[in-house]
């Protein structure tokens, strides 16, 4: 290749540095067990479908995908579990039509695009309540990738936790199926604190798949207290309350997040551990 002396003006050195530093490649997935895919939790997976709650309420909610590969590409893993097989052309920019698809939403779901793909995807999450309507545009769910989910004490603060509102935990486990060399909390233990941080009530929850988990690997363990207070009635009284989860192996895998609803307008509030 011929080499020129020719100088580049300094301006155009530093605009050639800032385009390629927003540019850039693509994040490189975090494969962390080295299986070649990448595993991403969609907690509450609804996608269409309507799904019952307290007081009447009726919730929805969609999918999105868009996948900016060169290629199709699969996001269910090496084995098709639903109509579509989870398979998105290049360029496909919608809902996540092709599957996979779950009877469980609440439960949610794990996607396993290899790892060499999962940098070139873009996932969103939305869900709204459809009788009140105080949320009509929805609120946006997170969407976790493998590498960010949670392995020891995490803390939710601040949780509104007054009498007109019910505060939901959600706990998941995104390694259940297939066995990889991470291991996945099936148990963590709950602590209730008030706002000085004294324990008003602890608990367990044991995190299980519906049905058998080798027919759905893209499930993952799960485990809620929809109703706080209903469930544990020593936190009467408490305007605020942090929560803390932890694995009760140290160093399983989990992830846990965190809904404040209100009784009346039914607007949500998404409370997780930053």
């Amino acid at each position: 290749m011929p080499v020129t002396n020719r100088r580049v003006p300094v301006a155009t050195s530093l605009l050639t540095l800032m385009l390629a530093f927003l540019v850039g490649p693509p994040a490189p997935a975090a494969d962390i067990d080295g299986d070649g895919y990448e595993r991403i939790l969609i907690p509450l997976a609804i996608n269409g479908q309507t799904t019952p709650g307290a007081f009447g309420t009726q919730w929805t909610g969609r999918l999105w995908l868009y996948n900016a590969a060169p290629r199709a590409v699969g996001i269910a893993g090496p084995r098709c579990h639903s109509p579509g097989c989870g398979i998105y052309e290049a360029g496909h920019m919608g809902i996540l039509g092709h599957g996979p698809t779950t009877s469980q939403p609440e439960v949610g779901l794990v996607l396993r695009p290899r790892s060499d793909d999962a940098p070139h995807l873009t996932f969103s999450s939305r869900l709204w309540e459809t009788t009140r309507m105080g949320q009509p545009r929805g609120i946006d769910l997170p969407i976790v990738r493998e590498g960010n989910f949670f392995a020891g004490p995490v803390a939710f603060l601040g949780v509104p936790a007054d009498s007109g509102v019910r505060v939901a935990l959600r706990v998941y486990n995104p390694w259940v199926e297939p066995r990889s060399s991470v291991a996945g909390a099936d148990r963590v233990a709950v602590e209730f604190l008030d706002a000085n941080g004294v324990a008003l009530a602890t608990t367990e929850l044991t995190l299980t798949v519906p049905g058998n988990p080798a027919e759905r690997p893209d499930y993952p363990g799960f485990a809620a207290i929809h109703d706080a207070r209903a469930a544990f009635p020593q936190l009467a009284g408490t305007d605020v309350l942090h929560i803390r989860v932890r694995p009760v192996v140290p160093g399983a895998q989990y992830y846990a997040m965190v809904s404040v609803t209100d009784n009346e307008t039914q607007t949500v509030a998404i409370v997780t551990a930053q």
